[in-house]
């Protein structure tokens, strides 16, 4: 799509819009629980489409392996070695634990891969999150039920267990100040104030 000028610009982004809508529209009339417990088999192939698109927008590319290196290969290879093609449904084809073995069996490859699986990550997340929205602008605010609110002590003691819980991931990283003694320590500290 080429964009010519302001106009082309916003009258592109109002059809983008419009699109969401529609879109949202037919997931939420086909599955109404998906804002809070979509089916895996609806979510699967909501995921395939935007997997479709993300591959429309980023085509394939060719590496070939060169002394021990994996080179991009840009127009015709004339080089005889082995062509490794990289394309959203071969890298997330992958699951999370043979990406993560691949580490050790492929590191070139994986980190190639890796690029591809944040990208295509940060993509999906960001297609979801406007579909959700979309889908929320669409409920009518008198069928919204809010769920009552916590009372403050509560909540203080939900979000020092939290606190508590990324203190325990920190140290398992191998973070040096993250210190649960320290931190239980500072917690009581916190409560024994009156």
């Amino acid at each position: 799509m080429t964009i010519k000028s302001y106009k082309d610009a916003s009258y592109n982004a109002a059809k983008a819009g419009d699109t969401v809508a529609d879109s949202a529209k037919f997931i939420f009339d086909n599955c109404p629980t998906f804002l809070d417990s979509p089916p895996d088999d609806v979510m699967a192939e909501i995921v395939d489409g935007i997997m479709l698109r993300y591959s429309e927008r980023h085509p394939a590319q060719t590496y070939l392996r060169v002394d021990g290196n994996l080179v991009l290969c840009k127009g015709k290879v004339a080089e005889k070695g082995e062509k490794v093609e990289v394309n959203i449904f071969s890298v997330m084809a992958y699951s999370q634990q043979q990406h993560g073995q691949m580490k050790n069996t492929d590191p070139l490859l994986h980190g190639i891969h890796s690029k591809w699986r944040t990208a295509f990550n940060k993509y999906k997340g960001n297609v979801l999150g406007a579909i959700r929205k979309a889908i929320k602008q669409l409920i009518d605010p008198t069928e919204r039920t809010r769920a009552a609110t916590a009372d403050f002590a509560v909540w203080v003691i939900s979000e020092m267990d939290e606190i508590k819980t990324r203190c325990k991931n920190a140290k398992a990283r191998g973070d040096a100040t993250a210190d649960l003694a320290l931190l239980d320590r500072q917690i009581k500290a916190f409560f024994a104030v009156k």
